[in-house]
């Protein structure tokens, strides 16, 4: 069984990456669609219940992470017989989850619409969304524990291929229902229409890869359903705590300079959090394959699994901060135009994001080892601390202090924790492995940096065409040093047999 979540790890990551790819591009459309149809305001209005949404999404908030631990960990131990009775009790226990969630968004709602009450108009556009949002809220709860359950069957690339379907028919509804004019209340019941769709198909598929899931109330177990809420508390903690930072932070913008400040604000946050959710995605099943090869007793493949996916992870992400560093203001102002460029602010969230490649893969392997708990308790708690004491050394809640604490608080109360727990659980000599892990993406992407202002300043000399070139030219090069000097010949050889359609079997992992 170990072999098997080992070999079916490549094609899964593969999968999130193509999902991905459609998303980013939906995503940065839609935005731009959705000012011109409804204006500004509108659209800040749209990002505050969105985002939510986006956030529980993506999360694992409740009982699917724990799903997903604990069948792949009966399925290593060929245990088969206890999975119907995990999922059953962790499907009852996400019922209530999902009304918490949904609740909790209705309450969100209703305290951004009274900050505001002088404006009718803002209320009435904030009151069409609530509904239908929360409703969906606690769909995608639900479907979380099919999601679960293909993830610990490692199937995690069926998940992911009806996220996509998903999102194209989404992009297409919302579109469709802005022609008709049906504004931003139309978009929040094409949400919820097309996902209770989604998350139906995901249940079929669910029941089809594993015949043991039941949500049959008769095989609750209230032993395990102990032993899911001690490991899904860990993981809501760590969920909660990216909901403090962010969402709270983007509350607090929206209820000190209102929806058009949040709305420019947004389309930083969105860049960065699709780079950032680009590591999150590709990582997905390094839980359920970390928690196969504990029970199967290779606990020292997980090192290895560690540096090489990390090691990946900053190679994808650090070229595209570099980028979004350099570049963001001129990004934000071609796609949505330049009433929504706020200065510092892409730098800003760019130099938080540095360590996220890392702590994304260092807390999927916690996770794992299911040890992912006591930290995440540290780290709400610290985060929490660190946006008090952020809130009380500024003057204002502007774009540009908001982007600031939210940098601040995740690199030092999140990242660097989360970090540093995993290197001591691995036992492992933390200065070796970081420079094995960091030194030749960063000598790649400091000249990569080089290039990118070189670029700049020629643009501002006019030399547009000799700058488009030498991007291209550097972004080529970026990914030939990675290859020729990072990626290990193993890796390059799996990848080979990937792309030329060689048997699955044959792909492997890292």
């Amino acid at each position: 069984m170990v072999r098997n979540a080992r070999t079916q790890l490549f094609p899964n990551v593969i999968a999130s990456g193509l999902t991905y790819l459609v998303a980013i591009g939906i995503g940065f459309v839609m935005p731009r669609i959705i000012y011109e149809s409804v204006g500004q305001e509108s659209l800040g209005i749209w990002d505050l219940g969105w985002s939510f949404l986006i956030y529980v999404s993506f999360s694992g908030i409740g009982f699917g992470q724990a799903l997903s631990y604990f069948i792949a960990q009966k399925d290593a131990e060929r245990q088969h017989a206890e999975i119907g009775s995990i999922c059953a009790t962790g499907w009852w226990a996400q019922c209530f989850i999902s009304l918490v969630m949904a609740g909790a968004f209705i309450v969100v709602m209703n305290l951004a619409a009274a900050s505001h009450s002088e404006n009718l108009a803002l209320m009435v556009e904030i009151d069409q969304i609530t509904t239908f949002l929360s409703l969906t809220i606690g769909v995608v709860m639900f479907g979380d524990i099919a999601h679960g359950v293909l993830i610990g069957q490692h199937k995690s690339r069926i998940t992911e291929y009806i996220n996509l379907v998903h999102d194209v028919l989404l992009a297409f509804a919302m579109v469709a229902v802005l022609l008709l004019g049906y504004g931003i209340q139309g978009l929040a019941i094409v949400t919820f229409i097309l996902r209770v769709c989604s998350e139906l198909v995901r249940y079929v598929f669910a029941y089809a890869v594993c015949r043991e899931m039941s949500i049959n109330p008769f095989d609750v177990s209230i032993e395990k359903g102990v032993t899911l809420l001690r490991y899904s508390m860990k993981t809501s903690i760590n969920v909660m705590q990216d909901l403090l930072v962010h969402q709270s932070m983007r509350l607090l913008l929206f209820l000190s300079m209102g929806p058009l400040v949040l709305a420019a604000f947004s389309r930083y946050a969105t860049i960065m959090r699709q780079i950032n959710r680009l590591t999150e995605r590709l990582s997905v099943s390094l839980s359920s394959v970390t928690s196969a090869l504990v029970a199967s007793g290779a606990e020292e493949e997980v090192v290895s699994l560690y540096v090489q996916s990390t090691r990946m992870a900053v190679l994808i992400s650090l070229p595209l901060l570099t980028v979004f560093a350099v570049a963001g203001d001129l990004i934000v102002s071609l796609w949505m135009g330049p009433e929504f460029v706020v200065d510092h602010v892409a730098v800003l969230l760019a130099a938080g994001a540095l360590l996220h490649a890392n702590y994304s893969i260092s807390y999927r392997l916690l996770s794992g080892l299911n040890a992912h708990g006591r930290i995440g308790l540290f780290s709400i708690f610290l985060s929490g601390l660190g946006v008090m004491a952020g809130l009380s050394a500024i003057e204002s809640v502007n774009a540009v202090n908001t982007a600031l604490i939210v940098a601040l608080v995740l690199m030092i109360t999140v990242h660097l924790p989360h970090i540093s727990f995993m290197l001591f659980k691995i036992s492992a000599n933390p200065l070796r492995l970081l420079f094995d892990i960091y030194s030749k993406p960063i000598v790649i992407n400091l000249l990569f940096l080089g290039v990118l202002l070189l670029v700049r300043w020629l643009a501002f000399e006019t030399n547009d065409y000799f700058a488009i070139a030498l991007v291209v030219t550097g972004f080529l090069g970026v990914v030939w040093a990675s290859w020729q000097f990072v990626l290990s010949a193993d890796l390059k050889s799996r990848i080979r047999g990937f792309v030329l359609r060689q048997d699955e079997s044959e792909t492997g992992v890292y």
